[in-house]
């Protein structure tokens, strides 16, 4: 039996009584061996699709979840995770915890994430493991005054995306807030060199991790002091987990006993591990002694004259430069155009204050003139619209057409 929750993240928060009845029907329909959807009100349509085209398919055996997963590979799939696998991957969670010297039943995990992602739910799953106690925010962290912080006692953990992380380094009372966290973990999208320089200038325990609906949520994971030690890119696996890097693709690789068991697409189940029970992830990234380095997605790679591109890096490299000319910069993101001669080119959309849109375009032209020909965009377009989602994901398939459509 499947059950759905409709999760509506801006809602939903710590103070909130829906929170607690959600909590409350979610642990029911468990008790019951029932699968439950959690779902964004703006997915419905894609969801009540994958169910009702899926009733003549065979259910692993519940309880567990079913979440949104992979919407930018090719239209939105319904990842299914056992509730064993989450409660396993809470338990991995606090094997990392008590390792770096944290007692994982004296911590009260903080969760701005929204429920229908799995870094917004496995913090539930990870207090009832420890023993220790949950408290939800809003999902938004616009902004912190003085008046509206929430108290945090120690220790205490909590779970970012960069772009609540980039909100609340913005303010003072907001580094004076995270200060008082043992661990910081950032993850779904790359931490930003300034967002890393200004925590380590401030000795923020952050722990920059990697994961996946797929992985049940946290797989490899940077310390606080190895972070402080400015080695942020080196991810280590947790206990339960193994990693490895594709020969021929260059693909994350991961094997652990907590991976989905597959996924609901166009009426379909999917397998989805790999020959020899690995999950193929779609991250490019080199596997060192030091640890792995994860190099940005393979579908969102660029092929320009020959040269794979990855969008990502080069994003990064921008905004550094931005950041070291001061340059009022909010946004930038590289696409891609066909090109008869380089097969794509690279099109910079830059979210500014428009009276210094052109100046801070011609700047970073000027700074880019020596890098290689096939990383430099060859169209600037300043986009007063260009916004990531909350999660601070890009939607590139979206800003790609937009993109198409501007230039017609």
């Amino acid at each position: 039996m499947v059950s759905t929750f409709l999760i509506d993240r801006v809602s939903i928060d710590y103070e909130s009584r829906e929170y607690e009845d959600l909590v409350t029907s979610l642990y029911r329909s468990w008790s019951r061996n029932e699968w439950v959807g959690l779902v964004h009100p703006r997915e419905q349509s894609s969801w009540w699709a994958a169910i009702e085209s899926s009733r003549h398919i065979e259910w692993p055996p519940g309880p567990g979840i079913i979440l949104g997963s992979g919407g930018s590979t090719g239209g939105r799939r319904w990842c299914l995770q056992p509730l064993s696998h989450l409660q396993a991957s809470a338990e991995a969670t606090g094997q990392w915890l008590s390792i770096i010297g944290v007692d994982p039943s004296s911590v009260t995990h903080f969760n701005p994430l929204p429920l229908h992602h799995v870094s917004g739910l496995i913090p539930l799953i990870r207090t009832v493991i420890w023993g220790g106690k949950s408290i939800k925010l809003s999902s938004k962290l616009r902004q912190f005054t003085r008046d509206d912080i929430p108290y945090v006692n120690t220790p205490s953990v909590i779970s970012l995306v960069p772009t609540q992380l980039d909100r609340i380094l913005s303010s003072i009372e907001g580094i004076s807030w995270l200060k008082r966290f043992t661990v910081i973990w950032v993850g779904g999208a790359a931490l930003l060199p300034l967002q890393a320089n200004i925590s380590r200038k401030e000795r923020l325990q952050l722990a920059p991790c990697y994961g996946s609906t797929e992985t049940a949520a946290m797989v490899c994971a940077v310390s606080p002091h190895a972070f402080l030690q400015e080695k942020a890119e080196f991810l280590q696996p947790l206990m339960d987990v193994q990693l490895q890097v594709s020969n021929t693709t260059g693909s994350i690789e991961v094997a652990t006993n907590r991976l989905s068991p597959g996924w609901i697409q166009n009426g379909t189940f999917h397998n989805l591990l790999a020959p020899g029970g690995w999950w193929r992830s779609g991250d490019k990234g080199i596997l060192t002694q030091s640890g792995l380095v994860i190099q940005g997605r393979l579908d969102n790679a660029i092929n320009s004259g020959g040269e794979t591109i990855f969008p990502e890096q080069l994003e990064a490299r921008l905004k550094r430069l931005a950041n070291l000319k001061d340059m009022k910069l909010i946004e930038i993101l590289i696409v891609s155009q066909p090109n008869n001669e380089w097969g794509e080119i690279l099109i910079a959309l830059i979210n500014c204050n428009e009276t210094s849109s052109k100046a801070i375009i011609s700047d970073l032209q000027l700074a880019i003139k020596n890098w290689p020909f096939s990383e430099q965009p060859k169209r600037w377009i300043f986009c007063p619209t260009l916004v990531s989602s909350t999660e601070g994901k890009w939607d590139r398939e979206y800003w790609k057409e937009w993109t198409s459509s501007y230039l017609l």
